[in-house]
């Protein structure tokens, strides 16, 4: 079978990457990211538009590392509604995946942490978790920006998940430090959520995966073209 290079053609991205480009967005979009907020905490009120809603808050997120001008709410529904189906279904899948780990963790938390062998079972439990986590969002930033058929957007994430395992780590943490952050001042942190809690943990992670995307190229099997 034939084989291709995959990689997303990002001539516009930002000479800068990791913190300092998202130090440069939040001075750049601050109002902006605001607004997508707004636009994200709405639109996530039903749990079956919350992978659509991470999606286009990924595109619009990613345009702003790229410099590029765009109208928030305009460009948010359109990703929304080009990318629903393979949003929705990857997303959920992801999200199961995830859902199952936690469960298998809180298990494992309970009934075998007082012993060696079971802080060990919790140990690979909380890795494989943050495995997961890394790859649910990558596959999001990749449905937003890359035309990739649901396979190999998926198959991409967890390529992604598991390359540069230290550095995707660091922002998993750091977004659990925030999350920590929020319900340590509940309810004070209300008000956060909703001004910019939201877009500014997916910008932390877009970041992330965009910075991954860009730099790093996989072979993936050429689509159905007929070739062997």
């Amino acid at each position: 079978m034939s084989r291709k290079l995959f990689k997303p053609d990002f001539d516009n991205a930002r000479a800068n990457q990791g913190f300092d480009l998202l130090s440069q967005v939040i001075r750049a979009e601050l109002i902006n990211l605001v607004k997508l907020n707004l636009l994200t905490l709405a639109c996530s009120l039903l749990l079956v538009t919350i992978p659509a809603t991470i999606t286009a808050a990924c595109r619009v997120l990613v345009l702003f590392m790229r410099q590029e001008k765009v109208e928030v709410s305009s460009e948010f529904f359109r990703c929304f509604k080009k990318e629903f189906g393979a949003s929705s279904l990857g997303g959920f899948m992801f999200i199961a995946i995830l859902l199952a780990c936690g469960f298998a963790e809180t298990f494992y938390i309970i009934y075998f942490s007082a012993n060696f062998f079971g802080i060990l079972l919790v140990l690979v439990g909380c890795i494989m978790l943050m495995i997961i986590i890394i790859a649910t969002y990558h596959f999001f930033v990749l449905t937003a920006i890359a035309d990739l058929k649901l396979f190999t957007a998926i198959k991409n994430a967890w390529l992604l998940a598991l390359v540069r395992l230290p550095n995707n780590f660091l922002y998993v943490i750091i977004v659990f430090l925030i999350i920590s952050a929020h319900i340590a001042i509940w309810p004070i942190a209300l008000v956060l959520i909703v001004l910019i809690s939201l877009s500014f943990i997916l910008l932390l992670l877009s970041v992330n995966a965009y910075e991954n995307i860009v730099n790093l190229v996989f072979i993936l099997p050429e689509e159905n073209n007929g070739n062997e």
